[in-house]
């Protein structure tokens, strides 16, 4: 998912791809312009979802946290000790 802001008000707008922009890229081709848009309403809800909202910074210092040892625990599994005794 990408979430793109702006600073102003008003729908955003994307152009049109030109062949240029794909930079002779196949994936480029299916996958420059976006195709499905999740609304703002799809989030609002009565319900934590666990939305991140401004000034929540620590909840995501927690999150990259996890994420990141979680990542390093992973890796310890894929490559054999000798790898990281040689980094």
């Amino acid at each position: 998912m990408v979430i793109f802001c702006k600073k102003t008000s008003g729908p955003l707008t994307f152009r049109s791809p030109m062949d240029a922009d794909y930079l002779g890229s196949r994936a480029r081709q299916a996958f420059l312009m976006p195709q499905y848009e999740v609304k703002d309403g799809d989030f609002r809800s009565d319900e934590d979802l666990g939305l991140l909202t401004f000034n929540e910074t620590e909840k995501l210092e927690k999150w990259h946290d996890k994420s990141a040892l979680g990542h390093w625990d992973v890796m310890r599994l894929v490559l054999p000790a000798n790898v990281w005794e040689m980094w």
